[in-house]
């Protein structure tokens, strides 16, 4: 029974698409042109504005130094990565040998190494505009001058922490990062497919060992809490590695089947059932996707099949073949 319903499943399939092409087959110019704009329409992460990209570095980059001058700086807390480690070298020079050295240069040597080991690895355009928000957080936070807004340290911690987190949801959900350890974290992630932002807890926390120690313990553990909550925000916004399983009920498979996989690059399972309401034949269309193609793959159905049914829901754990769109 089982090989009969998926072989009239794969006979609706072949069938529907041999009618969609007898449609199109003295059409294929247009057609060209119509996939075309099929491709600019909804790839847009694809098709991103390097210029417009840039902008967005520019302001993440802005945002993330603000919140440190605003909020860590007086209060002592550090952030994580090779921002933190920079900020403790520059404070333990200051405080013990008496040397004023500005963050600009002190962060770039760490991010020398880094960023040659991304231009192997990773895409050139994510690397420039990485090294371009490094520099540019790194030389605000030199330009801006540092506030007082509050003495609860409490606040500070909070409020520092998630602008920060902000700033850099800003700049990794347009294919770029802070630079430094992520650079480090990304070539991982690339390699296993998971999230980069948990990968530099160990390092985190030897450089707030190394603060309590020279410092204060109590800013010490507030910046635990500040990098948690930082990590908690950008985990929350950043898109790249969310996964998200969605469920589309229509009474035909194409085009929608071939357009999604081209759409969003992934496979597609169809079964073939009975919609108790309608008591007519339906499609259920199964697929697991990025969580920044779920609002291209509404935008599709809304346009091209209206009456379909669409329903997301979290994909917690995922194992086996998950194409993830490499970094350009």
């Amino acid at each position: 029974m089982a090989k009969t319903k998926n072989k009239e499943i794969n006979d609706e399939i072949n069938k529907s698409k041999i009618e969609s092409n007898s449609k199109n087959e003295n059409k294929e110019s247009n057609e060209i042109d119509n996939n075309k704009k099929f491709e600019v329409h909804y790839l847009e992460n694809k098709n991103k504005n390097f210029f417009v990209r840039i902008l967005i570095v520019l302001l993440g980059s802005a945002i993330s130094a603000l919140a440190m001058n605003l909020f860590a700086e007086n209060a002592g807390l550090l952030p994580a990565g090779f921002t933190g480690l920079s900020k403790l070298i520059q404070r333990i020079l200051h405080t013990y040998f008496n040397i004023s050295v500005p963050f600009f240069p002190i962060n770039m040597i760490f991010n020398i190494i880094p960023a040659i080991l991304a231009f192997h690895f990773l895409g050139r355009n994510f690397v420039i505009l990485s090294i371009i928000s490094v520099m540019t957080s790194s030389l605000l936070m030199d330009v801006f001058p540092t506030f007082h807004i509050t003495n609860d340290i409490f606040l500070s911690t909070v409020l520092g922490a998630a602008m920060h987190a902000f700033g850099y949801i800003l700049i990794y959900n347009i294919d770029a990062s802070g630079g430094g350890m992520d650079f480090i974290t990304m070539i991982i992630s690339n390699k296993r497919n998971v999230s980069i932002l948990n990968y530099v807890m160990i390092l985190n926390f030897i450089i707030l060992a190394v603060s309590a120690f020279f410092f204060s313990l109590e800013a010490a553990l507030y910046s635990v809490v500040f990098q948690f909550i930082s990590t908690q925000v950008l985990n929350h916004g950043y898109l790249r590695y969310q996964r998200k399983t969605c469920f589309i009920v229509t009474d035909e498979i194409q085009p929608i089947a071939d357009d999604l996989m081209r759409l969003t690059h992934h496979g597609i399972t169809v079964t073939k059932g009975i919609g108790c309401y309608t008591n007519q034949e339906q499609y259920l269309l199964y697929m697991v996707v990025s969580r920044k193609d779920v609002r291209n793959i509404r935008r599709y159905l809304q346009k091209k099949s209206p009456k379909a049914f669409l329903n997301v829901t979290d994909s917690e754990q995922l194992s086996g073949n998950f194409y993830v769109d490499p970094i350009d």
